[in-house]
């Protein structure tokens, strides 16, 4: 699976861990996450002081050592949802991937037994399908991003890789309507765009609108012009419309 969407999503995760106003939030967060712990998690003396530690320095940004103590608490054996999901973050943002997923889906499996209205429930499924879009398990990403698009709107990332998903599905159609939103959505001269307009040319070319292709190959390849992909696709759109006229040429000799 071609994922010319790879490089976003490291800046997708990289926004979630310095935007300015994600920081300014970090430590409330942490501690009324801290609080609901306290009062309905999986809690036992065995592990209470090392949810504190950890959720104190996650919420100072202090990855490191946050992940210090939180691999402690889950090794002594908590799995409450809130440390899973800080579990996954952090080996996602590391780009251990495997033990990410993992970790998602515990917390998905365990945030309704222990805090059923925490918005992080809501946001599982967007982290476990990313994950899992990024590891190219597209069949089993598909159905979280969707979830978790239909509860986000007009998410120009969810948009993106379901219309990716899509598109390596042949359901060409509707990747070709998400990918028009998306690039709506981005500034054109962002690097998101330049992705748009690579999946717009495959896209258009499924749908054997050759001429439209033909037109993203070369916008792409103003951009780029040793673009390998576009250069792959103009050639074999200018195939394409030789045999065609080939073709005319033999149907009107027959006649």
């Amino acid at each position: 699976m071609e994922k010319s969407g790879a490089l976003l999503l490291f800046f997708f995760i990289l926004g979630m861990f310095c935007h300015p106003e994600a920081q300014a939030e970090g430590s409330r967060i942490e501690v009324s996450d801290y609080k609901l712990y306290l009062a309905s998690g999986h809690r036992s003396k065995d592990w209470d002081e090392l949810i504190e530690s950890g959720f104190q320095s996650f919420g100072g940004d202090h990855f490191s050592t946050a992940l210090i103590f939180l691999k402690r608490a889950y090794q002594k054996g908590c799995r409450d949802p809130l440390l899973l999901y800080r579990l996954g973050i952090t080996h996602e943002s590391s780009g251990k991937l495997d033990e990410s997923i993992d970790y998602y889906r515990e917390a998905r499996n365990n945030f309704p037994k222990y805090y059923p209205h925490h918005p992080l429930r809501e946001d599982i499924d967007l982290h476990l399908g990313r994950v899992l879009f990024r590891r190219e398990k597209s069949e089993e990403a598909f159905p979280l991003l969707e979830n978790a698009l239909r509860k986000k709107g007009d998410d120009a990332m969810l948009l993106f890789m379901t219309a990716q998903i899509l598109r390596e599905k042949k359901e060409y159609g509707e990747a070709k309507r998400r990918f028009a939103l998306v690039q709506k959505a981005s500034p054109p001269a962002s690097t998101l765009n330049d992705a748009v307009l690579k999946e717009l040319m495959l896209v258009t070319f499924g749908l054997k609108q050759y001429d439209e292709s033909l037109a993203l190959a070369e916008e792409i390849l103003k951009k780029n012009s040793s673009d390998p992909t576009a250069n792959t696709y103009r050639q074999k759109i200018f195939v394409l419309k030789q045999k065609q006229k080939e073709k005319e040429i033999i149907e009107k000799i027959v006649k």
